[in-house]
């Protein structure tokens, strides 16, 4: 599972990290559990602000 958030408000320049995440997962035999991508993340706290939190305990949930 990959979680990553930054400061772009385009999902689109967290496409080098997934792809690189898929290729080493696909390598390592990993089972792919998915991403989680949270951009406009500025400052500390800012991810409290979004459903992110929510979204990765979900996903943990999950697994």
């Amino acid at each position: 599972m990959l979680l990553v958030c930054g400061e772009e408000d385009d999902e689109s320049v967290f496409s080098g990290i997934i792809s690189t995440y898929k290729q080493i997962a696909y390598y390592q035999k990993w089972s792919d559990r998915g991403y989680l991508v949270v951009p406009g993340v500025n400052s500390k706290g800012d991810i409290v602000s979004t459903r992110a939190l929510v979204l990765a305990e979900e996903m943990g949930n999950n697994i």
